[in-house]
């Protein structure tokens, strides 16, 4: 249990130090009269697709996580040590979930049809299912 909560302190601590980063970086773009534009890896990709790949990079490690730890508990009761099998599955889907999306955009981008082609694909895919 201790594991469990060290490990969310840590995550919470990585992501407090990641958002205020970022807002001391803009504020002094701010103050210097420039854009985040630089920001931008593609920059006439809006914002707006940006945000909804983010959404699917950060859906996909969440569902990694929660598989994670749905077969961390399974292998807990097969006899494995529980916060040893929670901590490994939790890592090893949440990193599958990140090659996942890497594989995803990576496809698209060989092709050339870059970032848009994966939300319409994502978009197909999620229209199929309604």
């Amino acid at each position: 249990m201790f594991s469990l909560m060290a490990l969310a302190i840590t995550v919470f601590g990585i992501i407090y130090v990641n958002v205020t980063a970022r807002h001391k970086e803009r504020m002094a773009l701010i103050e210097h009269n420039k854009t985040a534009a630089i920001f931008a890896t593609n920059p006439h990709d809006s914002y707006r697709k940006r945000s909804r790949m983010n959404a699917l990079k950060y859906g996909l490690i969440i569902f990694g996580l929660g598989i994670g730890l749905i077969m961390g508990f399974i292998l807990s009761k097969l006899g494995m040590p529980e916060e040893l099998s929670i901590l490994a599955m939790m890592l090893i889907c949440g990193g599958l979930g990140l090659m996942l999306y890497y594989r995803l955009t990576e496809k698209e981008e060989d092709h050339g049809l870059g970032i848009g082609a994966v939300e319409k694909h994502a978009e197909d895919i999620f229209e199929n299912i309604r």
